[in-house]
């Protein structure tokens, strides 16, 4: 048991990394089943989440990737990385409607 608790910050880590180079290969979906693997470790990992966040935004789930950001943010409400991808996430969220509208308004013209 002693071993566990010792090796389980290692384990985390290295869960972390396998989804940091699954999102700079743009394995969006692998990068987030690392992340979701991580959180079963610890599930206020800040890293994870944001990490997970990412690769919702990959696949284009903005609304996923915008939930994540909140539990981030809620853990460490200081983290400025957290704030600007959160804001990044919003104005996805915002184009995303907007050319939604456009496409709409051209059907209905």
């Amino acid at each position: 048991k002693a071993d566990r608790s010792r090796l389980q910050p290692i384990a985390l880590s290295c869960v972390l990394n396998i989804g940091a180079c699954k999102l700079k290969m743009s394995n969006w979906q692998g990068a987030i089943d690392s992340c979701l693997e991580a959180l079963e470790m610890d599930p206020s990992n800040t890293k994870a989440l944001y990490r997970k966040a990412q690769g919702w935004q990959g696949l284009k789930e903005y609304d996923q990737a915008l939930a994540d950001l909140k539990k981030a943010q809620e853990i460490a409400p200081g983290d400025k990385a957290i704030q600007a991808e959160l804001l990044k996430v919003k104005q996805m969220i915002k184009a995303q409607k907007d050319k939604e509208k456009a496409v709409y308004a051209k059907m209905f013209a």
